[in-house]
């Protein structure tokens, strides 16, 4: 290494030239032998990475010719899968088509069968409206019975009644006795839900009417069932050809007639009747009005018929709102106003009847209003001819008592139904009370009655007698009525007996005994005949007649009763004894009670008490005469 030397002299100078010319030239000569190492090395770099790269080339090649060939194999297994899964995909496709068109068909067949079906043709048999008792449960619903002999079948659709929207159905297999009446069905179990979730397959016995069109019995295999009834009935399944219905295409366009007939129907039919057992709309059960207007009644509505119906409502809103005719307008306006009522129990019904659970609901309370409506005239017939007799009255309170607790024939009648059979029984019975009331009075010697005390209690007993056999089962008005004709009789021998008794005590003896005595007699007469006279008469006879009279003889007579007093009693004990007495024939009081004030104000004293107070001192003093116990008192007392 050269190093600069810290002082340099000229001859210095000249070596240190030299010196540098020797510095400079080692470090080219050092480069230039590493410059001839690094071509050396790199030559032998360079061969060497050749052969390197020569075998990663061949092994990447050979890698890429195997993931070619793998990729080759994969993109021919993946083709192949495809076409594989596009064979089965269009396969399924083929065989999904296939089968959607069989259901189609199918189904196509089903429902062009079911569109002219009514649910009241499901099953077959005659119709029977049931009602059946199980522990706190009524189930209700229809027993479609096949009856013969051995052979009876039947069909039990039916309902819990805490639950309508859930049906179930029951079939069973029996037989009929004819001679005895009698209806056996085993059940052979549910083909679709129960009526009740806990109610088992159940057996019915029970005995059919004499006319064939009520039964009674119980249900078996139930231990808490106690009641099976059933009611024969029958569905209107009538078609009137000139009915909307029949007359209106559902593709075609509503005419003004058809909406008008339409809306009227609808409205006449809107009514919404409450039963015990439930509500339904008039409109199934008013089934003569919807054969007459629509052509068909709710029992043989079918989805056809209610899809017609429904296309024809649809039509007649729009319809009549543009034509600007008042009679539209009201009926569109009437429309409206029954909108929100509930679709189950409106007219609306006719549209969506498909719903069989629906169906059947309403059309077990639409029959049970029918058959008891086709009932009520002959019942009242029935009323109308009963004769007049206790039994009859016995009959018709039992129909009342009925008819009120809405059991039998009322229990799914509306309140305006029961209302009106109730004002007939009301008449009938009125009429039956009233005739059994006037045979009884016929019968009644009225002669044999007198104008007497005895003659009028007799009058009274008989009439309490009469009332007392009847009490129990005659009603108020027919006591009533009895009442009156023996009040009429008691009033005529009321008058004849106070005439009487005016006539015997017409005047007054002005005398002390003969004032007393009438006096007496107005007590006595007031205890023997308030129970016999009427009110009336009781007053004008005691205080028009007798009481005036005495009161009279009294005032003309006080100036006399000091002379009476003086000339008719006398100055001892016997005397006070009689003052005490007149006292009491006046006041029904004696003297002390007369002078006591608590005792005096409990009677009018009149004007001959004191009088009658004033003799009885007047004799104590003059006869020394003390009260009991006081009498060795005398002779500090008595001078």
């Amino acid at each position: 290494m050269c190093t600069k030397p810290s002082s340099v002299s000229f001859m210095g100078r000249i070596g240190i030239s030299v010196i540098l010319l020797g510095c400079l030239s080692l470090p080219v000569f050092a480069f230039a032998s590493e410059s001839n190492e690094r071509v050396q090395l790199a030559a032998v770099d360079e061969s060497t990475m050749t052969k390197k790269e020569e075998r990663e080339a061949k092994r990447a090649k050979k890698k890429a010719e195997r993931e070619a060939k793998r990729a080759k194999k994969k993109a021919e297994r993946e083709a192949k899968k495809a076409k594989k899964q596009e064979a089965k995909r269009v396969a399924r496709e083929e065989q999904k088509a296939n089968n959607k068109a069989a259901r189609d068909k199918k189904m196509e067949g089903y429902y062009a069968g079911l569109a002219s079906v009514s649910p009241s043709t499901e099953f077959q048999g005659d119709p029977w409206r049931f009602h059946m008792s199980c522990g706190r449960e009524k189930y209700f619903g229809f027993l479609f019975l096949n009856i013969d002999g051995a052979n009876t079948m039947g069909v039990l659709k039916g309902f819990a009644r805490s639950s309508y929207r859930k049906y179930g159905v029951l079939r069973a297999d029996g037989k009929y006795n004819s001679a005895s009446r009698k209806l056996e069905l085993r059940s052979s179990g549910y083909v679709e839900d129960r009526f009740g979730r806990d109610l088992p397959p159940t057996d019915i016995n029970a005995i059919l009417a004499e006319d064939g069109s009520y039964m009674e019995g119980s249900a078996a295999n139930a231990s808490n069932c106690t009641t099976f009834q059933a009611w024969k009935t029958e569905f209107d399944t009538r078609v009137n050809q000139e009915g909307l219905v029949a007359s209106f295409q559902p593709r075609s366009r509503a005419s003004i007639e058809q909406c008008e007939q339409y809306l009227e129907w609808y409205l006449a039919a809107s009514e919404v009747l409450e039963t015990p057992g439930g509500k339904v709309s008039s409109s199934a059960v008013e089934s003569n009005l919807a054969f007459d207007m629509l052509g068909v009644a709710y029992d043989g509505l079918t989805a056809k018929d209610a899809s017609v119906l429904q296309s024809l409502g649809q039509q007649c809103s729009g319809l009549l709102e543009n034509t600007g005719d008042t009679k539209h307008a009201a009926l569109l306006d009437s429309l409206r106003k029954i909108s929100g009522q509930s679709a189950d129990y409106a007219p609306y019904i006719f549209q969506n009847t498909v719903k069989s659970i629906g169906w059947h609901r309403n059309m077990y309370f639409a029959t049970s209003i029918r058959d008891a409506r086709k009932l009520l005239p002959k019942m009242v017939e029935q009323l109308n001819a009963l004769p007049v007799n206790l039994e009859s009255l016995k009959k018709i309170q039992a129909d009342i008592d009925e008819t009120d607790a809405k059991g039998g024939l009322f229990a799914t009648l509306p309140e305006s139904d029961r209302q009106k059979f109730l004002s007939v029984l009301a008449r009938v019975q009125k009429i039956v009370a009233i005739g059994i009331a006037d045979e009884s009075l016929a019968a009644v010697n009225w002669e044999s009655f007198s104008a007497s005390k005895e003659g009028i209690l007799k009058l009274k007993t008989t009439n309490e007698n009469m009332k007392l056999s009847y009490r129990s089962i005659m009603p108020s008005f027919g006591l009533s009525r009895i009442d009156r004709e023996f009040d009429k009789v008691s009033l005529k021998l009321s008058r004849e007996l106070t005439d009487k008794l005016i006539a015997k005590y017409q005047t007054v003896d002005h005398s002390l005994n003969g004032l007393r005595g009438y006096q007496v007699a107005i007590r006595n007469i007031n205890k023997e005949y308030s129970a016999v006279l009427t009110p009336k008469h009781h007053k004008e006879l005691l205080k028009q007649h007798m009481t005036s009279l005495l009161q009279k003889a009294r005032t003309a007579s006080v100036s006399k009763m000091p002379g009476w007093l003086d000339q008719q009693i006398t100055s001892n004990r016997a005397g006070l004894a009689e003052l005490d007495q007149i006292a009491m024939d006046f006041y029904e009081r004696d003297i002390d009670g007369l002078k006591n004030p608590s005792e005096a104000a409990k009677v009018s004293t009149g004007v001959f008490a004191p009088f009658l107070i004033a003799k009885s001192r007047q004799i104590k003093r003059s006869e020394c005469i003390l009260p009991s116990g006081f009498e060795d008192m005398a002779k500090a007392f008595c001078l």
